[in-house]
This record gives structure tokens, sequence and C-alpha cells, in this order.
């Protein structure tokens, strides 16, 4: 614990040091499958699906926190999920669980940042009643299955709703709906795939920005990736094998 506050002291400092008002800057929190193939007896090891390999694999599952501007990335600190039949049921907490509680323990610190950047695990009922109950800004990616209800009345998927339909050479569009008793902004989003070929997602957020504003703010996230890919492929996460998960933390860190 005492080498984890230490390095997490450095990194608050760093991202106080190197704060720009004028420069937007985004809380980022995502959880990541470290794979531990053949270990056998890792604190806090359980079994979750990899988006690498697309298997359940036997797997360490940090959430990172990390603040990211166009000039600096730095991750600030992390906590794992664990299993519920692994941890037990009394101590067991999801990943929409442990990020509320790692925003609420940055804010705690005096962390600065103007909106929270998340990924299409985490548009709950619950994840949004904390948001909107600690007035922060948010965009989230949100499944296209996801039911919205329009200005005029009408409950549909976001996939179908007429006003995110993407003609010919447009890459985004916004419309205004409500989602479990509350407006927020929607946008549809026309991307390339890694195959080269184009797939629409979507993002819904409570910022009034304009379409193209709602995708650049969204992908402000990206760095996270490669923070992630960088701690598997160049800082050994994968081929630590420290039975105690405090042991595992300051590795990572």
């Amino acid at each position: 614990d005492l080498v984890k506050r230490e390095i997490e002291n450095i990194l608050f400092s760093y991202a106080k040091e190197t704060r720009i008002k004028r420069v937007k800057r985004t809380l980022v929190l995502d959880p990541t499958a470290i794979i531990k193939r053949y270990a056998a007896s890792i604190e806090n090891l359980c079994r979750d699906r990899d988006g690498c390999t697309r298997h359940v694999e036997q797997v360490l599952v940090p959430v990172y926190a990390s603040v990211v501007d166009e000039n600096v990335k730095i991750p600030l600190c992390l906590d794992f999920w664990v299993q519920e039949k692994v941890i037990g049921k009394k101590r067991y907490k999801s990943k929409v669980q442990i990020t509320q509680k790692l925003i609420a323990y940055l804010k705690h610190k005096g962390l600065d940042f103007d909106f929270i950047s998340l990924d299409g695990a985490f548009p709950t009922p619950d994840m949004f009643a904390f948001l909107k109950a600690n007035g922060l800004k948010f965009i989230i990616r949100i499944p296209k299955s996801r039911c919205i209800t329009t200005k005029d009345g009408k409950r549909m998927q976001l996939k179908l709703c007429p006003g995110l339909k993407l003609m010919r050479n447009a890459r985004e569009k916004v419309v205004q709906a409500e989602l479990y008793g509350d407006t927020y902004f929607f946008t549809a989003h026309k991307r390339r795939c890694k195959d080269g070929g184009w797939e629409v997602v979507f993002l819904v957020s409570n910022m009034d920005l304009t379409a193209k504003d709602q995708v650049a703010a969204f992908n402000l996230r990206w760095p996270q990736e490669k923070i992630n890919r960088t701690t598997k492929q160049k800082f050994g996460s994968t081929q630590c094998q420290a039975k105690q998960a405090s042991k595992q933390r300051a590795h990572i860190l």
C-alpha cells in the first residue's frame, strides 16, 4: 500500500502540473483483461472474455483510470474486478460499481477534468444516476439496440431512429431523445473497421455539442487503449507472476 500511495502521488502531481484550463481533458475509465493462462494461485485471478483473443480466458481484470488531453496521457490508479463466484457475494462489486468508486476517489483527491469517457459496458441506469447525482459531464458508447424515446414520443431502438440515419457520405449525426427519464444527446458515427469496412457506433452524452465534436470528445479516450496494450506488451503485466494483488497492482503502476 505504501508503494501504491507513493506512485499514485507522483502521477497525481504530474496530472496537476500539466493541466491547461483551455485544453479539454477527459477522465477515462476502462477495464481490460490481462491473460494469466498458466497461473494457478494469483490473488483476484478469475475468468473473463479477452477482447483480443475473443475467448474466455484466465485473467486479472484491472479497471484503469487515466486523464487524457491533446498533450498528455496519464494513468492514475486502478482497482481489480473479480467474479462473484471467486470473491463471494458479500464482497462482489460489478465493473460499474468499481468505476463509480474510482471516480469518487479521484474527485476526493481533487483531480481536475472536464468530462468522463466510458466504453460500451457502462450505459446502465445506475451509472446514469451516479453521474447525474455528482453533476458530471460524460460521453459513453451505447449499444445500437438500446431503446430511446424521441421528441415526438416514439419509442425505438437507436439503430432504427430516422434522425440518426447516415446517408451517402455523412459520417455523424446527433439528436436529442429521452432515456431512463432524462434527455440526452445521441450520436451515430460511421467509422472504419479493422478489416477495412465500415461500422456505425452510437454515443450518448449530456454535453450539448455538434455531432463532430461529440465524436472528437469520445475519440479523446483512444490513448487508453494504447496504455492497455503497452502495459501488456512492453511492461510485462502478462508475465508478472506475483501472487499478491498488491504486488500485481504495484507492478502495473
